[in-house]
C-alpha cells in the first residue's frame, strides 16, 4: 500500500479507513468530519435518539413528531458518513448495523481492542519507554527507529 491516507481534505468526501495502519488518524479526521453536525457526533458517541410516548413505550416512527423526525434522522446521516469512509474490508465488518455507535464501537474494538487491552499494550509501553537506552555504537537515529519498531509492534 503506497499512499497511506490516499483521500485529500475534504468537507464533503469522508476519510478513509484502510485498515488498523491508519485507523488513529482516521479516527481524529471522522471524528472532526461529523463534528460539523453535532447531533450525528452526537448519536456516534451515545446512541440514536429514542422518543417516548405518555406511556413510555418507543413511539413509531410514524408518531414522531417534525422536530423528532429531524433528530431521529442523524442515525442515518452518521452512519451514512460512517460507511462512505470505510474501505470494503473495514465496511464487511459493520455492513449489518443499524446505528452509527455500534459500527463506532465495533470498529473501535477491532483497531484499539478492549480497555483491559489497552491497558496492557499501555503497561507494556511504558515499560519498554523506561527501560529505553542506548546500546552501544548506536546511534539517536538508529535508537528512535528500534523504539518506534517496538512501539508500532504494540498497535
Amino acid at each position: 500500500m503506497a499512499d497511506k491516507y490516499p483521500e485529500g481534505t475534504s468537507d464533503y468526501r469522508a476519510p478513509l479507513l484502510l485498515g488498523t495502519e491508519n485507523y488513529n488518524w482516521w479516527k481524529g479526521r471522522i471524528e472532526l468530519y461529523l463534528s460539523r453536525e453535532p447531533l450525528a457526533l452526537r448519536v456516534v458517541q451515545k446512541g440514536p435518539f429514542e422518543f417516548k410516548d405518555k406511556e413510555g413505550k418507543v413511539k413509531d416512527i410514524d408518531d414522531l413528531t417534525e422536530a423528532e423526525l429531524l433528530k431521529y434522522s442523524f442515525n442515518g446521516r452518521a452512519r451514512n458518513s460512517l460507511m462512505n469512509g470505510l474501505c470494503p474490508s473495514e465496511c464487511d465488518k459493520v455492513s449489518s448495523y443499524k446505528s452509527a455507535k455500534e459500527i463506532w464501537d465495533t470498529l473501535e474494538l477491532y483497531h484499539e481492542g478492549s480497555k483491559r487491552l489497552k491497558k496492557v499494550k499501555l503497561r507494556k509501553l511504558m515499560n519498554e519507554f523506561g527501560n529505553f537506552k542506548l546500546r552501544d555504537g548506536e546511534t539517536i537515529r538508529e535508537s528512535q527507529a528500534r523504539f518506534q519498531i517496538n512501539l508500532n509492534a504494540l498497535k
